[in-house]
């Protein structure tokens, strides 16, 4: 009779264990459609990205998906294509197709020259006036926001034409404020663009306010009032003051067409800098479209403790 000897084998280790289970449950869902736990699965879906896509998804769930990106929405993929690639796995064609389809995502970390550019007006890059002798200006405007307090600060700036207000906030942001605005924490914009710009209906919102104003009432409510400007700008005041009362108080502005427009220039500047769709009713009062910015930016340009330059609160 033939001897054999007994071989015996070291157990495996956690890692070859964990290994071992990982292969497993794969297989189970390539042959079965087994789902895949949340340590193995993509806990965000990124429109742009398949792989992230959940497996189960429907040629519908696919088109919601992808309908407020596409490049043309008039000529849009075959949604059903898409599920049946999908349920092949085949990525790679369905990312040519992704590709050729629908928009890229925004960067996770923005241009600051390229937003200032963007936003303000075009006509001039250079101030007439040389920077540094404004850097006292500068700093008392970077002062204002450097005080712990539940006060809410409105700095009011006003020059003469042609002596550097726009490469002033230019300046400004991109030298005080840059971290911010590279994660969407800072809005700038001119309402001179904006009032000819039909992207910018939040402009119109707030001019209606304006047709009727009293300038008797403009004395009372701001000194040394300068028409429209100051007219906006005590509006301002009352709204930003509101952000941080009570849900009561809020509600008295809530049909103030300048609260709206507030609310409106938020949620549009979101929904440009995260490239995804907003909804209107998380931004239907100042206190609520400031929340939902705060809270959309930290997710999409993943604010952290330990950001610099960026608030959390």
């Amino acid at each position: 009779m033939q001897n054999f000897k007994h071989k015996t084998y070291s157990p495996l280790s956690f890692l070859e264990k964990l290994l071992c289970l990982e292969w497993i449950i794969v297989l189970l869902h390539k042959m079965f459609r087994v789902a895949l736990p949340n340590f193995l699965s993509h806990s965000t879906v990124d429109y742009y990205s398949p792989r992230t896509w959940p497996r189960n998804c429907t040629s519908a769930e696919i088109k919601e998906l992808l309908k407020d990106h596409l490049i043309n929405p008039t000529s849009p993929p075959n949604y059903e294509s898409l599920k049946q690639l999908l349920d092949l796995e085949d990525f790679v064609n369905i990312e040519i197709l992704v590709q050729q389809y629908v928009n890229k995502p925004p960067p996770r970390e923005m241009s600051v020259p390229q937003y200032l550019h963007c936003h303000l007006s075009k006509s001039c890059d250079d101030a007439a006036m040389p920077l540094q002798q404004r850097t006292r200006q500068l700093d008392v405007l970077a002062n204002l926001g450097a005080t712990n307090n539940a006060c809410n600060n409105v700095a009011f700036c006003h020059s003469p034409r042609g002596s550097g207000k726009t490469q002033f906030v230019k300046c400004f942001v991109s030298t005080r404020h840059v971290a911010a605005a590279k994660h969407g924490r800072v809005i700038v914009r001119c309402c001179g663009n904006a009032a000819h710009s039909p992207q910018a209906p939040w402009i119109k919102k707030i001019m209606e306010d304006c047709k009727g104003c009293d300038p008797n009432k403009l004395r009372d409510e701001a000194p040394s009032p300068r028409g429209v400007t100051a007219f906006l700008l005590s509006c301002l005041v009352r709204v930003l003051t509101l952000c941080k009362r009570s849900p009561s108080s809020e509600k008295s502005m809530k049909a103030s067409p300048v609260a709206q427009g507030l609310c409106e220039m938020i949620r549009a500047h979101v929904e440009l800098e995260t490239g995804n769709p907003q909804d209107v009713s998380k931004y239907s009062t100042p206190q609520k479209a400031y929340e939902t910015w705060k809270r959309e930016t930290a997710r999409f340009f993943k604010i952290s403790p330990r950001t610099q330059g960026v608030e959390r609160d």
